[in-house]
């Protein structure tokens, strides 16, 4: 999101002085090169819905977007494919106001009964499934690692200076923040004061710490997801398709197996210190539930997995885009929940707006703003994987 949003602002206008600051430039805790690059229109808001479209065409031309050399053009392997979300007969009426809203902005969604997802899909077991959207236009999956490699070299050509730091404190003087305390990598007992005229809070999971800082209470902290992977013997999906299971565990097909993943409950969320995987998860809560969608997966063979983080905002598990209210010259855009990567390009945008025009100009994203956090008025995005 930071490299992201520094590519927009420093294109739009070079004379700006734009600085990230990165704790992690090897990127071995970062939640975005350890997500697994989905993109999908099918969300229940339309904001996220707006975000997404934009991004998947952003992704679409990233060659003439992010490359630096002609040489050697910007490629992160977008392969085009699907989303398809199951629903039991409790989230029918959920998924046809998705579907309605879905429509009405252009996306190209189509709804599948029982027997309609069976003749589709004859290696799945539909008996509990009583109806399901499958996204037939701008969804897909992509590289991560190569997204965030083509946004930091691009901005790096465009005059934007990375540094390896850790932010450790604010300066706030007359409701703005005047300066950033960092200490850098090569020396860490030594502090520095950045002076700013903007502050883009895009920390990620951290992102609460960070606004902390600065005397807000930002509701977003992490939380630790993991991703398996795995074999089958038949190789039952041909297809680029990424299943959502009405239980909220889903699966892709990938060249060399297939990747897996749910989100706990919230009393079963696991110890953010570290990035370790818990395998009985697989076996006690996924498991389960492949073997029962898909027969074939009865016999499959873990592979290996990983974990990541998720910026998880606590209040309704949306991102939180904007302003603050006070302390005006500090942007948020966290809290994804899980879908950041895959917005980044429009949201990038969106904050490059709001610092360049000092308001949003292409999709309206005030709803997402820092005062529902204020207010206590969550607006939830109720399809998150």
């Amino acid at each position: 999101m930071g490299s992201s949003s520094a590519f927009h602002i420093a294109s739009r206008d070079p004379t700006k002085r734009v600085c990230v600051i990165e704790r992690d430039p090897g990127y071995s805790k970062c939640s975005s090169t350890l997500s697994v690059g989905g993109i999908r229109q099918q969300f229940s808001m339309a904001e996220n819905i707006q975000l997404s479209q934009y991004s998947y065409k952003f992704f679409t031309e990233v060659s003439k977007h992010l490359t630096v050399d002609p040489a050697d053009p910007a490629d992160i392997h977008l392969r085009r494919g699907a989303y398809v979300m199951l629903a039991s007969k409790e989230g029918v009426s959920t998924l046809m106001e998705n579907y309605k809203l879905q429509r009405d902005l252009g996306c190209h969604i189509k709804l599948l009964d029982n027997h309609g997802l069976h003749k589709r899909y004859p290696w799945m077991n539909t008996d509990d499934i009583k109806l399901g959207s499958v996204g037939f236009d701008c969804e897909g999956c992509f590289d991560p690692w190569a997204l965030l490699s083509s946004f930091k070299k691009k901005s790096i050509s465009l005059g934007v200076q990375y540094i390896h730091a850790e932010a450790t404190g604010m300066m706030v003087s007359d409701d703005k923040i005047a300066g950033i305390q960092i200490a850098p990598s090569s020396q860490p007992d030594a502090r520095y004061t950045l002076r700013c005229d903007t502050v883009v809070n895009c920390a990620g999971p951290w992102a609460g710490r960070i606004a902390r800082q600065a005397g807000i209470d930002l509701p977003v902290e992490p939380r630790k997801r993991y991703v398996f992977v795995f074999k089958c013997p038949d190789q039952p999906i041909r297809e680029n398709t990424l299943f959502v299971d009405r239980t909220g565990v889903y699966f892709r097909p990938e060249p060399q197996g297939y990747i897996c993943g749910l989100s706990p409950n919230e009393d079963e969320e696991p110890d953010v210190a570290d990035l370790e995987v818990d395998y009985d998860f697989f076996t006690e809560k996924i498991w389960p539930v492949l073997a029962h969608r898909v027969p074939a997966f009865e016999c499959i063979k873990i592979q290996g997995a990983w974990a990541g983080y998720y910026d998880y905002n606590v209040l309704d598990q949306n991102a939180v885009i904007g302003r603050h209210p006070k302390l005006s010259n500090m942007i948020f855009a966290t809290g994804f929940s899980g879908h950041g990567i895959q917005q980044s390009p429009a949201v990038g945008r969106a904050v490059s707006e709001l610092i360049l025009d000092q308001e949003f100009t292409t999709i309206d994203l005030r709803n997402m703003g820092y005062e529902r956090v204020i207010n206590n008025a969550p607006i939830r995005e109720k399809n998150i994987v």
